[in-house]
């Protein structure tokens, strides 16, 4: 009755050992996704930035249009 006990130990360790690498090969696989997904945000990140000063460029540009509009108007009225 040992011998049985201890095989059937020594098999559920070996159940156990495969079990245990394939959570090692899947949590290796999220590693790498989640490192490619905080790249992809990075990047993200960085084009969002550079947008948004392009808008405030824009924005300012526009502003400056809108108040050159107004006194070439202002101007000729006042003609």
């Amino acid at each position: 009755i040992p011998l049985k006990s201890k095989k059937e130990g020594l098999q559920q360790l070996e159940v156990d050992i495969i079990a245990t690498k394939t959570q090692k090969q899947d949590l290796d696989a999220l590693k790498r996704e989640l490192a490619s997904a905080q790249k992809e945000l990075e990047k993200i990140e960085w084009d969002h930035e550079v947008l948004f000063q392009q808008l405030e460029e824009l924005k300012k540009d526009r502003d400056e249009w809108k108040k050159k509009y107004r006194e070439s108007i202002y101007s000729r009225q006042q003609k």
